[in-house]
């Protein structure tokens, strides 16, 4: 019957996508309640499987549907402190827990990207990574994105929340992963991820491969490219040792975003104490302070973090200049508890805090 060779052509059409996300399951509940309904008058007895069917694949559907909203309300929560009614969260991922199963494996990637943001735990980062590794093809072009774009997430948490180095190797993987499969951008590149590649890999000495990126997607950017070219090279001149080439460029990097602009002036503070200008740092302490006070946007936790960053870099100096009191080791041990002390690593703080009283 026609009914019968449109169905089959359909049902192989859908089959033959590699894809298999909620719309795949979403066109097979379609098929299937769409032969029930054709059997029910002819063959009632035989259109009964065929409604477990459609009911088996709307319900994959629906928890990938769920777990998509889910997954914006908890990132929107955080970024922009909207309170979400997220409903039946606890519920839908008790029953994934207990139901894992393979052939969605849209659904388990989401699932997991939850539970990372939820739980913060390096186990379903390396959930998240093995179904990366296996099922890859079988997600659409967005989901590959958000799984890259949660993954790397999760390790600049290790690292500017935790200040642990354990996730800087598999950031930058990540980065280069996206960027040698195609996936790294959906269209036009905004300047604050490209910055964040170049810094992830700069991060891990990978120069080379931050000057490829920056040579492949320049044109891709939509905004702000001088001063993200000369963010981006004035970094690498800065870890690579150029201290006069990395202060000219980073002089000449000038952002609206709040976020890159503390980057840029935690750099240039870098870059001060490092050369030994203390008189052009001391300045820079005084002018970063008046910044953070009227600035409104930033959170008070990282405030705090970045305020005693900069009391500590002003009591560096002291000891540098000698204008501290002569007891320098018990000077260097109350500044290196301190150190400590700081909440956040935003942008690496913390970490650079304890090699420039290492080095002392």
């Amino acid at each position: 019957p026609v009914f019968d060779q449109q169905h089959k052509f359909y049902s192989d059409k859908i089959e033959a996508s590699p894809v298999k996300d909620e719309h795949y399951f979403f066109r097979k509940h379609l098929l299937a309640d769409e032969m029930a309904f054709y059997l029910a008058p002819r063959d009632p007895n035989t259109n009964l499987p065929h409604l477990q069917y459609s009911m088996d694949n709307f319900l994959k559907y629906s928890l990938i549907k769920l777990l998509k909203f889910y997954n914006i309300m908890l990132h929107e929560k955080k970024q922009n402190n909207f309170d979400y009614e997220m409903h039946m969260l606890d519920e839908v991922l008790f029953y994934i827990n207990k139901n894992k199963n393979e052939d969605n494996p849209t659904l388990l990637i989401y699932y997991y990207i939850i539970m990372l943001e939820k739980e913060k735990q390096s186990e379903y980062f390396f959930e998240l990574k093995k179904l990366k590794d296996k099922f890859f093809d079988e997600l659409a072009r967005k989901d590959q994105y958000m799984l890259f774009l949660h993954m790397a997430g999760y390790c600049a948490y290790v690292f500017n929340v935790l200040g642990k180095s354990d996730f800087m190797r598999e950031h930058f993987l990540l980065s280069k992963e996206n960027f040698d499969k195609g996936t790294i951008k959906l269209g036009h590149i905004i300047y604050m991820d490209f910055l964040n590649h170049v810094k992830v890999a700069v991060r891990v000495d990978e120069f080379e491969w931050a000057e490829r990126y920056i040579n492949q997607y320049t044109e891709a950017l939509n905004e702000e490219k001088q001063s993200t070219l000369n963010f981006c090279y004035g970094y690498i001149n800065y870890k690579k040792g150029d201290l006069d080439k990395a202060l000219d460029l980073l002089s000449r990097a000038n952002f609206p975003n709040f976020i890159i602009k503390i980057q840029v002036k935690i750099l240039l503070l870098q870059v001060y104490f490092e050369k030994e200008y203390y008189e052009q740092a001391l300045a820079m302490i005084d002018t970063f302070r008046h910044y953070l006070l009227r600035e409104k946007s930033i959170v008070e936790d990282f405030k705090d973090s970045f305020y005693e960053y900069l009391r500590i870099i002003n009591d560096l100096i002291k000891i540098k200049t000698g204008l501290l009191s002569e007891n320098r080791e018990f000077d260097l041990k109350r500044i290196k508890e301190d150190v400590e002390k700081i909440r956040f690593n935003q942008f690496g703080i913390k970490m650079w805090l304890r090699e420039r009283v290492k080095m002392i």
